[in-house]
């Protein structure tokens, strides 16, 4: 089984500390969400796993690799990214973006750009948009659009995702649609899946496994049953929140 995991990570920006020995396991077949208020240091989170600010201490591990030391193409092969707005500086067709993610395999020349359309037509005959395979990535909607980073990342073939609040912009049909496409591929791919959100709703419904954090700090990292209540939420929050439990669902209001 495959496990990602975080240990004792300190990041300090601009002279302040902003998380402070933040350690966490996402293993295989599993989405594992974060929930935080906001200037918690999710965000800062994820992007010092991505490598865009330096972390002061600490190690990030995929198994036994110490993925801090590996170089752009290695990280690229292990973790794939779907942030939480669609950005794209010219109107590919959908097919051309999801193979994008493959620029860490292989050449997109000859044979090989044949075996790729193949898979990126796969792919997005998986998650339910391969009519969209022509249009342009311009014309999508939002929903279209998420569903698009999803497929460019699981073409990467990496075995982590990181989410940023991927479904931030989505109706509530589009949520439903998005987690149970993720939920299909985490089962089929073994994907270790981290993701920052902020409804403890959505985390309820599909998460395997939920980690709090606030003032930089982790407080609780284990079970959705035994995170979500109201005393834990509550205290993450800084507010009055109740939890029900309704037959075999749990909602979470205030």
């Amino acid at each position: 089984m495959d496990i990602f995991r975080l240990e004792n990570l300190n990041i300090t920006l601009w002279g302040k500390k902003i998380l402070e020995q933040i350690s966490l396991q996402v293993p295989s077949n599993s989405l594992i969400a974060i929930l935080a208020p906001n200037g918690s240091g999710k965000t800062t989170l994820m992007q010092s796993i991505l490598g865009m600010h330096a972390i002061s201490s600490g190690a990030i591990y995929f198994n036994e690799k110490n993925f801090l030391s590996l170089n752009y193409l290695e990280k690229s092969k292990i973790l794939a990214f779907v942030p939480q707005e669609f950005y794209c500086a010219f109107d590919y067709s959908v097919l051309d973006f999801v193979m994008l993610g493959g620029i860490n395999q292989v050449s997109f020349l000859g044979h090989e750009n044949k075996k790729l359309q193949h898979k990126a037509k796969k792919i997005l005959e998986e998650l339910g948009i391969l009519d969209l395979a022509m249009r342009g990535v311009f014309t999508l909607s939002g929903g279209q659009k998420q569903m698009l980073l999803l497929a460019r990342a699981l073409f990467q073939e990496s075995r982590v995702l990181l989410l940023d609040e991927p479904t931030a912009w989505l109706d509530l049909k589009n949520q439903f649609i998005f987690f149970k496409v993720l939920k299909e591929q985490i089962k089929k791919r073994g994907l270790c899946v981290l993701m920052n959100i902020h409804d403890p709703n959505l985390v309820c419904l599909y998460a395997d496994g939920v980690v709090f954090l606030k003032n930089g700090k982790k407080i609780y990292e284990g079970s959705v049953e035994d995170g979500i209540k109201s005393t834990t939420l509550s205290l993450l929050y800084d507010m009055p929140i109740e939890v029900l439990k309704l037959e075999d669902r749990i909602l979470v209001t205030y």
